[in-house]
Order: C-alpha cells, then sequence, then structure tokens
C-alpha cells in the first residue's frame, strides 16, 4: 500500500467499468469480489485487498485469526475467512458476498489461500484497518510460536 499513489486508483461502477483513472490502467481482475462488498455494504467506500505476510500466512492456515489484543477484539471484533476460490473468479465474488451477508459489519477479512481485505468508509479508514489487521496477524503469529 505504501508504494501507491493517486495515478493508481481506479474509479469503477459497479457493473465493472472505469469511471475514472488514469489512462492505460486496468480494473484488478478482483474487481468482482470489490464490487460485491460494495453491493452488500453501502457503508464502504474503500477495499484494500493485500497480500501482507502475516495476514497471508493466517489465510492459508485451517484456524480463525485470534484477537490477541484489546485493539483488535475492540476495533475488529472478529475477522472470518472465506473459503477458497480461485482469484478474480465469480465464485470468489459470490463467497464474499455471502460471507458479508453473514457477518455483517465486519471491517476485515480473510481470503483462505490468498490473502486479506480490508473495508473502510475511506481510503485512510481502510489503510488503518489494513494495517491494524496485518499487526494482529504478526502478534498471532508470534504468540504461536
Amino acid at each position: 500500500l505504501g508504494d501507491m499513489d493517486a495515478e493508481d486508483i481506479l474509479l469503477v461502477n459497479l457493473s465493472g467499468c472505469v469511471m475514472q483513472g488514469a489512462a492505460g490502467k486496468r480494473p484488478s481482475i478482483e474487481t468482482s469480489f470489490h464490487i460485491a462488498v460494495y453491493q452488500v455494504r453501502p457503508d464502504v467506500s474503500c477495499v484494500y485487498h493485500t497480500h501482507a505476510t502475516y495476514c497471508t500466512y493466517w489465510a492459508l492456515q485451517k484456524k480463525e485469526l485470534p484477537m490477541v489484543t484489546s485493539v483488535a477484539r475492540m476495533l475488529l471484533g472478529s475477522v472470518p475467512r472465506v473459503g477458497y476460490s480461485e482469484p478474480g473468479t465469480l465464485e470468489l465474488a459470490e463467497r464474499v458476498h455471502d460471507t458479508l451477508t453473514e457477518y455483517p459489519g465486519i471491517k476485515a477479512f480473510l481470503l483462505a489461500g490468498h490473502g486479506a481485505v480490508a473495508l473502510g468508509s475511506s481510503p485512510e479508514d481502510a489503510f488503518y484497518t489494513a494495517e491494524l489487521l496485518e499487526q494482529t496477524a504478526k502478534l498471532a503469529y508470534m504468540l504461536e510460536q
């Protein structure tokens, strides 16, 4: 996320068409699951999908990411794991949709075997959620060792 700047961000409508962004930039293959988030969660204005190391470690596990700090418990609550689907597929978008419907109000989730997703009402909000999620995943990993 630290390497991103304004030219890297595209505004895409709910049909997946680019509405605003630098010429030549194409939407991610993961756009369909981003759209699923916006359809289920009108309070979300920004979605960050990362492959942060410790979050990815927990996404590869077959167990829940423990909320090891009081801050994580207060701000993240719980972080469900979306079942595995190949990246960029409609099946993944459907699984994300179903997870958000089952867990209304979550701020983040893990994509099994893949990475993490942080949600926010603004880019800053989503960034702080992604940062807290990775810190929590790192601490949980360290406590396991």
